[in-house]
């Protein structure tokens, strides 16, 4: 019986080996520019810029003005491209016509170090894995103190919590986090982003899974370091994009 269920209880691990193969053989879409310029941030546009993805046109001729210091927000649709226009700007893909710019260079010829470093990312999911409070913020910097960690939870309001957790910064949130509540995972996102210190900051629909309480907490704790920041926010909800300096919006993968 016990070699019989061998086979069942094979199949899992099997799979998940063959998951972690493929992933291992992954290569990157664009590849890391070590011999560019590196530069500091002066704001970001997008020029005439143009991109398709397996045939299809996602991105038209887009021009955004991005200037240091400002809160631009990006609403459309979903499917407009308005998560594409964040990638571009961070470089996961290239353009295939027009330029992405920051401090007014081709972000193609940025050394990714350096772009990594101006630029920090937020999606509507926080990934997390099963390790520790700690372990997960780290991630941004990882040679950073117990106080600056201290310091980005509470940017983030969500220091008490940790704080009441039963072994602080060292308790474990689970696997993908689901011993925290949605709220409490993207707060957590927002303190691993925090502690970044980017001075660009993309926001792919940051509330778009949490409640109205939730919401509010997470653009207080935005708005509350938007001093010397610079914002791109994406969003379909108007109570998050009241807060932009400038607007634009997407449809039919035109930038307007």
């Amino acid at each position: 019986v016990a070699i019989m269920r061998l086979g069942t209880g094979l199949q899992p691990p099997l799979a998940s080996g063959q998951r972690g193969l493929e992933l291992l053989g992954e290569q990157p879409v664009v590849a890391d520019v070590v011999d560019g310029a590196d530069v500091a941030f002066a704001g970001a546009a997008a020029c005439d810029a143009s991109f398709s993805y397996a045939g299809e046109v996602v991105v038209q001729g887009a021009n955004m003005v991005v200037p240091a210091g400002a809160v631009v927000s990006l609403e459309g649709k979903s499917g407009s491209g308005k998560s594409t226009m964040l990638k571009l700007f961070i470089r996961f893909w290239d353009v295939q016509e027009g330029r992405i710019e920051v401090s007014k260079e081709d972000v193609r010829h940025v050394n990714t170090t350096c772009l990594r470093s101006l630029q920090g990312y937020m999606t509507q999911e926080t990934h997390l894995f099963d390790g520790t409070v700690l372990e997960h913020l780290l991630i941004a910097l990882p040679e950073a103190t117990e106080g600056q960690v201290r310091d980005a939870l509470a940017r983030a309001q969500i220091l008490d919590l940790v704080d009441s957790l039963p072994q602080g910064l060292d308790t474990a949130v689970g696997e993908l986090g689901d011993t925290l509540s949605g709220g409490e995972r993207q707060r957590l996102g927002l303190a691993r982003i925090f502690l970044q210190d980017a001075p660009c900051i993309l926001l792919d629909e940051p509330t778009s899974n949490l409640d109205a309480l939730s919401e509010a907490a997470v653009m207080d704790a935005l708005m509350g370091v938007r001093e010397g920041k610079t914002m791109v926010l994406v969003s379909h909800r108007p109570s998050t994009t009241q807060f932009a300096d400038i607007r634009y919006s997407m449809d039919r993968d035109r930038v307007s």
